[in-house]
């Protein structure tokens, strides 16, 4: 039997790999996945952007408040997180900057995780959006006060 390759493409542009946990070598705002792994993706690394949910997560979240992350390839160049993503496992950094979500706090390694890039796909830019339609719940709630 074949083994599986992660990330898994179940939808288009939505991937199921695992948490593979943290590292110092990531940037606030990435995430990594082993090279050879993210080659057979159609995921661009450091253009495309995805939204990281657990998932089994129940509750919806708008994307908005969402915080999107900069796909990244890890090698031998950056190895505590490449040892962290042998077959293809996620890995955020370990420093998340300013805003801490508690979803992205409380992921166990191993835990299952989708990684959305419909929007870096369609979009070019989900930040975009996202200050969009920030900026629009704003103007519908009678804007800054």
């Amino acid at each position: 039997m074949k083994p599986i390759t992660l990330p898994i493409e179940p939808v288009k542009d939505w991937y199921v790999t695992f948490f593979g946990g943290r590292s110092v070598e990531l940037e606030p705002g990435q995430i990594g996945i082993n090279r050879e792994s993210l080659e057979k993706t159609r995921l661009t690394p450091y253009v495309d952007r995805v939204y990281v949910r657990r998932l089994s997560e129940k509750k919806r979240m708008p994307l908005y408040l969402r915080e999107s992350f900069e796909v990244v390839p890890l090698d031998r160049d950056k190895p505590d997180a490449f040892s962290k993503s042998p077959m293809g496992e996620a890995v955020l950094p370990e420093d998340h900057g300013i805003i801490r979500k508690p979803v992205m706090e409380e992921l166990r390694i191993k835990e299952p995780v989708i990684l959305n890039s419909v929007l870096s796909t369609t979009m070019g830019d989900p930040g975009a959006l996202a200050h969009i339609l920030t900026a629009s719940y704003i103007l519908k709630r009678g804007g800054l006060r």
